[in-house]
């Protein structure tokens, strides 16, 4: 059974508005090759979603390389094969319809992905949900969620694990067997809108900070607030700061010790901090001093 698994993320609800692809090639059942690469945004904004999920930022994304190149690297290895990628239709069906539009690029023929939630459905009905997260612990998958190698693995295993509970070697047949259909590529380039003029979060605009006041170190028992990072890297803070007897806290008022923040921040907690005299410090502080204070 021969295939590529491939997972898209995206950096707002834009159509094509890709951040970040990755790639699984299926030979004989077994993964042969994997691929893994940011892509530059083709809109300069980055969703809520996006926002608190995401390990990285837009503009680690912008670095990223154009689509066009990611995209002329990897059609002579993909084109021959079926594509298939989980919540295709309304997912990378769009996406990847919309980013070759965009950049003008023609779609392999036929210019079909088959989704894995659909197949999904049809092959364990028993099973109360199918989003790929409850599909790996179903099928006790590894998956690293919105790692889009990783996502694409799942989908990948996914895909072998149905062949082998019904019964069949190669993908048509799978196909047959389950009676499952592909979806086309929406071939459509998007209308893009005004670029924000600061990123939001749950439709509030974050802001630049600077630190009302010098920040001079802390100690145990000191509660300090997060604002402006990703959920991911506030919980990675958090633990390391509950090991250094640090209290994370949700409110900015007089017992806050300091506030860490990424290079934005949520504007009513940025005017409290100015308000009390709070100091604000960067990740990069947050991990200075928690270095020189394990020392």
């Amino acid at each position: 059974m021969d295939f590529v698994a491939i997972d898209l993320e995206w950096a707002s609800d834009v159509p094509g508005n890709l951040c970040e692809i990755g790639v699984i090639w299926v030979a004989g059942g077994k993964e042969v090759a994997a691929y893994r690469s940011l892509v530059r945004p083709i809109h300069r904004e980055w969703g809520t979603w996006q926002f608190l999920n995401l390990p990285y930022g837009l503009e680690e994304a912008m670095n990223g390389p154009d689509f066009k190149d990611v995209w002329r690297e990897l059609l002579p290895q993909i084109s021959s094969l079926p594509w298939v990628a989980h919540n295709a239709a309304t997912a990378e069906a769009r996406m990847l319809g919309a980013a070759l539009a965009h950049h003008g690029l023609e779609a392999p023929d036929p210019g079909l992905v088959w989704c894995t939630l659909d197949l999904a459905k049809s092959v364990w009905r028993d099973v109360p949900a199918h989003g790929l997260h409850r599909m790996a612990e179903h099928l006790e998958f590894d998956l690293d969620h919105h790692n889009p190698e990783s996502d694409a693995r799942a989908c990948a295993k996914l895909v072998v694990e149905a062949a082998d509970r019904l019964g069949v070697n190669g993908f048509e047949a799978l196909a047959e067997r389950a009676r499952w259909e592909p979806h086309p590529l929406h071939l459509q380039a998007p209308a893009l809108p005004a670029t924000p003029t600061a990123p939001e979060v749950f439709g509030v605009a974050l802001t630049p900070w600077k630190s009302p006041r010098p920040f001079s170190g802390w100690k145990a028992g000191d509660r300090f607030v997060l604002s402006g990072l990703p959920e991911a890297q506030k919980h990675a803070i958090k633990t390391a700061a509950r090991q250094r007897g640090l209290k994370p806290v949700q409110t900015i008022n007089g017992k806050t010790a300091f506030v860490i923040a990424g290079a934005v921040m949520g504007p009513a907690k940025y005017k409290k901090c100015q308000t009390l005299q709070v100091p604000i410090i960067s990740v990069a502080e947050w991990e200075r001093s928690a270095g020189s204070s394990i020392d």
